[in-house]
């Protein structure tokens, strides 16, 4: 069997830290002395989440350069291919608005 290697992803702090600022917003609209306060401290808890969670995940993958030159695998597309798709994105963009 293979050793499993570490996750890569980032948890739940970054969704929960979107949602605790969600609610704050529209507490600030809805309610400002219940929703939004309660958002905030929703906010603030999965901030401290992040950010104690971040400085553990640095110092735990955390490996020596290698001296070998890594194969890129993956496709690369051309400048031009880039701007193309990105000027189409952005048309779509302003024809929604």
């Amino acid at each position: 069997m293979d050793a499993q290697q570490p996750s890569s992803g980032t948890g739940v702090a970054p969704p929960s830290f979107a949602i605790g600022m969600f609610v704050l917003l529209v507490g600030l609209i809805v309610n400002p002395l219940l929703i939004a306060p309660l958002g905030g401290a929703i906010a603030l808890i999965a901030a401290v989440g992040w950010i104690r969670r971040g400085n553990q995940a640095d110092v735990a993958t955390e490996e020596p350069p290698s001296l070998e030159p890594v194969a890129a695998t993956e496709e690369r597309y051309s400048r031009s291919r880039l701007l193309e798709r990105a000027t189409l994105a952005l048309g779509g963009l302003v024809g929604l608005g």
